[in-house]
């Protein structure tokens, strides 16, 4: 800028191509997720917004758990898990001597609850998979459990490294019993990718 000054008598604009795209690709921090997160405004039908807590994850995380998407009962705001679902959830972790405050993650597929799963999925889908990524990037887990097909066929198709299982949704186990053996199965290769 100096040199332009001097050989030309004013300050040349010059492009400022790739600064934009690499505080945008590369740019992790949490409250920059955060702030991503409350700021989207690409689903307009929606009962409800979920945003990453404040604090970010500790380095005890060794477990992140990932759900299809929010619950709307919870209050003030829609949560990954609310109510007899997080009991639940809190269960199967103690089962395997894990704390869900203190050494899990748990979050969302979607980060919006939608008025129409049906109609609006795909689109807040390709919105909402970007702000996964960076929250994986961000815990960096040991090890990922998907709870409810949507998730684990969107983690199925990520190319990351982290060991992942998947397992029914607390909901369904509710509602059908013959499935605890399963999720118990799951939970105990779970167990041992964690041990490791």
């Amino acid at each position: 800028m100096v040199e332009d000054y001097y050989t030309s008598g004013y300050r040349r604009q010059r492009p400022n191509i790739g600064i934009i795209r690499f505080f945008t690709t590369r740019d992790t921090s949490w409250n920059s997720l955060r702030t991503r997160v409350r700021e989207c405004n690409s689903c307009t039908r929606v009962s409800g917004k979920w945003v990453p807590p404040e604090k970010a994850p500790g380095p005890d995380t060794v477990l992140m758990v990932i759900t299809d998407g929010l619950d709307t009962s919870a209050r003030p705001n829609a949560a990954p898990l609310a109510g007899p679902e997080i009991e639940y959830l809190d269960k199967w972790l103690a089962a395997i001597e894990l704390d869900r405050e203190k050494d899990c993650y748990l979050t969302s597929l979607l980060k919006c609850a939608l008025l129409s799963m049906s109609s609006d999925f795909d689109l807040a889908l390709s919105h909402c998979v970007g702000f996964l990524k960076k929250e994986i990037d961000a815990v960096k887990p040991k090890a990922i459990l998907t709870i409810g097909r949507a998730a684990r066929q969107v983690m199925d198709a990520m190319t990351i490294s982290i060991p992942r299982i998947h397992t029914h949704h607390p909901a369904e186990v509710l509602k059908n019993s013959r499935l605890r053996a399963v999720v118990w199965d799951d939970l105990k290769r779970l167990k041992v990718i964690l041990a490791k």
